[in-house]
């Protein structure tokens, strides 16, 4: 069974009208293939399903016939100046070949790499002299290098080039992504089950920005704690420079030499020097525009901390958090998994996300509503940057979650994980520990996973029962929230969102309540307008500067 829309085969046969209507969705969740027809309702799970190691989709294979002959002989001569031995060359069965260049819309000779799974030709790279690419349309983007894998350990570099030298200095087990740093490392859900059982995985990219980019990617995709880094010679930007300058033995010793990624423990210069120099060349990250210029100054979050979001109940906590989402998603192209169990089933979720994003209602109404053609072009929008979570009672404890949320990271490369509200997650305790105990080990859990992949997480959490003040609900503080002051002292980001009820004209207050890094913000209030039609909200004051000093708020700063 393939994913996407598809014909029912329960009701389609019956049916007079639209009888060429898709109205079965298919998709995978949690490693496993569900069906539902919102036409008859037929639904169900394909029993043996496997998981999405490699979406359902069709490649196509190119046909690629390696030559009987001798390899090329001028061909050969370019690998050796590089370093490179024609054993490795024929090995590989790379050859000379004529093929029209998008780049230049003309036959032009290259130099053939066939991208083989399983020995079976998968996909193949043309290299001009020049150093245009071009990949067979249609085919599978992976690694190259696939059937080299060994369990014990896999070096990851940026070109072909860097993976035949490795294998040159002796190391086969090597991967090189297709598209050098700019490799959409969602690739890495098709060999999944491949990289599974690697106990190290080595970072060998390029010396420069990009190639540590994409090396920190690999590392949060793979997880660090199997990682290890390696260093470059001065001069030296990849692996074939190594070789062509330096020779097989002091690439080897280069890879050899890799240091673990640090994860946890005492750590001393030479564990921190690289990130030290990166620091102090580029600056400490001071996190990501929230979209809104009254939060910009008060609030902008960073990868590897978390939020916790607390309110009176019917503030808007989640409509606030939603809108933060889709403007991060659309503004730094981030992705989030979210786990939302009030807003079930999980197609009332998208339904608001749609409405965020379009700016239009989903349901009929006064207001002229999303077209069925603008709903669906944007739930395209909406599939690429959320994944709604859903798991089966049992499954939705905070430590399955956890599992859950981590699965994601390496497969599509989610940014960020949200739970929608604390209080609906499944909590059990041992019977001796005590509820602020069981929120400190969860938070603590917490910390520890979004520093861990470098992740932008969010927890809504409802406040205690709270005191009417002059007829109304006051703005809670973090230590108000159900549980433990944990989630004060714990958290990384503190914010409470807060509506006057008994003024629909009044802006809805975000008060920033818990920085923990200074340069990602500062304690204060942001005012922002509600647009109850589509979920949006927007700055108070259009143009002006609609935060107010914390201190106007009258709370006290929370170390």
């Amino acid at each position: 069974m393939k994913t996407g829309k598809q014909k029912c085969p329960q009701c389609s046969s019956s049916r007079t009208k639209n009888k060429n209507d898709k109205p079965l969705s298919v998709h995978y969740d949690n490693g496993e293939l569900f069906f539902k027809c919102h036409h008859c309702g037929w639904k169900g799970k394909v029993e043996g399903s496997d998981r999405p190691s490699a979406r359902a989709v069709a490649y196509t294979k190119p046909q690629y016939v390696p030559s009987p002959d001798t390899p090329n002989e001028k061909m050969i001569n370019w690998f050796a100046q590089r370093g490179i031995p024609p054993h490795i060359v024929k090995r590989h069965q790379i050859e000379p070949r004529e093929v029209v260049m998008p780049q230049t819309g003309k036959r032009t000779r290259t130099i053939a790499f066939p991208y083989y799974r399983d020995g079976q030709v998968v996909n193949v790279k043309y290299r001009t002299h020049d150093k245009l690419f071009r990949m067979e349309a249609g085919a599978e983007l992976t690694f190259y290098g696939l059937d080299d894998i060994d369990a014990e350990f896999v070096v990851f570099v940026e070109g072909e080039m860097d993976k035949l030298s490795c294998e040159t200095a002796g190391l086969t087990s090597c991967l090189s992504v297709p598209n050098g740093a700019g490799t959409n490392l969602d690739i890495l859900a098709g060999v999944e089950r491949l990289l599974e059982p690697v106990k190290k995985c080595i970072l060998a990219g390029d010396n420069d920005l990009p190639g540590r980019q994409l090396q920190s990617e690999l590392q949060r995709r793979l997880g660090p704690e199997r990682c290890w880094r390696v260093e470059w010679p001065e001069g030296c930007k990849d692996a074939n420079e190594v070789q062509m300058k330096h020779g097989s033995g002091v690439l080897r010793a280069c890879i050899e030499q890799a240091r673990p990624v640090p994860i946890e423990g005492a750590f001393g210069f030479d564990d921190l020097r690289q990130g030290l120099i990166d620091l102090y060349l580029f600056g400490r990250p001071s996190g990501v525009d929230p979209g809104w210029s009254a939060l910009k100054p008060l609030y902008r979050p960073r990868p590897g901390q978390w939020t916790v979001i607390t309110g009176a109940p019917g503030s808007g906590k989640s409509a606030f958090l939603r809108a933060l989402l889709v403007n991060l998603a659309l503004y730094s192209n981030l992705q989030f998994a979210v786990f939302p169990p009030e807003d079930s089933p999980p197609e009332e979720y998208f339904s608001h996300l749609l409405e965020v994003y379009l700016a239009k209602p989903f349901d009929k109404g006064h207001s002229p509503r999303m077209t069925q053609d603008e709903m669906l072009e944007a739930a395209q929008w909406v599939d690429k940057h959320f994944v709604i979570l859903n798991p089966d009672d049992g499954e939705r404890d905070f430590d399955s979650l956890l599992r859950l949320a981590k699965a994601l990271v390496f497969r599509r490369g989610i940014n960020g994980f949200v739970i929608d509200p604390w209080n609906e997650v499944e909590h059990t305790r041992a019977a001796n520990m005590t509820e602020t105990q069981y929120v400190e080990t969860c938070l603590v859990k917490m910390r520890a996973f979004t520093q861990l992949h470098g992740l932008y997480n969010w927890i809504v959490a409802h406040p205690t029962k709270m005191a009417k003040e002059h007829g109304v609900y006051p703005a809670p503080t973090l230590y108000d929230i159900a549980g433990s002051a944990h989630w004060a002292n714990k958290t990384d980001f503190g914010l409470s969102v807060y509506r006057d009820k008994t003024d629909d004209q009044a802006p809805v207050e975000i008060h920033v309540q818990k920085i923990r890094s200074r340069w990602c913000g500062q304690l204060g209030v942001a005012l922002l307008h509600y647009d109850r039609v589509t979920g949006r909200y927007v700055d108070h004051r259009a143009g002006t500067d609609a935060g107010l000093p914390y201190a106007e708020a009258g709370y006290e700063e929370i170390q």
